[in-house]
């Protein structure tokens, strides 16, 4: 279990020095949140693009291959697509295999498999994983965040479309609803319907999209969002 975290923010009237250090500060908040889901470690990345900026946090808990070469965010060689992830591809040899040198000599983590997966066969890589997973990519020439959740949504990954004062329109993600409330553009209330339907049924998932909190929503299992910048 690792924790993932992000906000896709649109430009506002400030430097993009300022805009940055403040998106930052935010993610770190968000994944402190989440810190029990990966105690092993802490990565973060913030940059700037043509219509916004994104920041990406994750907490780490490091299994499969706890070196460094495996720490998150994690960017492919090319430089375009950078993941953050949460899960394990039980099937991640066998696609390093089928990958061969379409991934860097030294691969031997499931985040690698994913990342490289991706880099070859973009969303198409998703009918070829076995395995449980919810994962954030950025892809720079699309300038486009990818959100994806496995198909039996066994992992999760919340998001909402957030404007508050000051912080202007902005997507928030996270393994955990809490992540979002820790991003300071949210305050946290009960949907009254998705609590109604949890009464009668226990059930949280009632709804594929439906949360317990008004403004945050899921990612439904088996799907992707795709979120990109505009131009600036």
């Amino acid at each position: 279990m690792c924790g993932l975290v992000g906000i896709l923010a649109a430009p506002l009237t400030k430097t993009e020095t300022d805009r940055a250090a403040e998106l930052e500060a935010r993610v770190r908040r968000m994944a402190r949140a989440v810190r029990h889901r990966g105690p092993d470690g802490e990565g973060v990345l913030v940059e700037s693009g043509r219509g916004g900026t994104l920041a990406l946090g994750h907490r780490r808990l490091a299994i499969i291959d706890p070196s460094e070469q495996a720490a998150q965010p994690m960017t492919d060689v090319s430089g375009r697509y950078t993941l953050v992830f949460n899960g394990a591809i039980y099937n991640f040899v066998e696609l390093l295999g089928e990958l061969g040198e379409r991934a860097p000599a030294g691969c031997r983590s499931d985040t690698a498999a994913l990342l490289y997966a991706w880099r070859a066969f973009g969303p198409g890589c998703l009918s070829r994983l076995n395995g449980m997973f919810a994962f954030a990519l950025w892809d720079r020439a699309e300038q486009a965040l990818y959100l994806v959740r496995d198909r039996f949504g066994e992992k999760p990954l919340f998001y909402s479309r957030a404007r508050a004062p000051g912080t202007g329109l902005q997507l928030l993600f996270g393994s955990e609803a809490k992540a979002l409330f820790a991003a300071g553009a949210l305050v946290p209330r009960a949907a009254l319907r998705g609590l109604a339907q949890f009464l009668a049924t226990r059930d949280v998932d009632h709804e594929p999209e439906r949360t317990l909190f008004e403004q945050v929503e899921q990612v439904p299992a088996g799907c992707y969002l795709r979120a990109a910048l505009l131009p600036g």
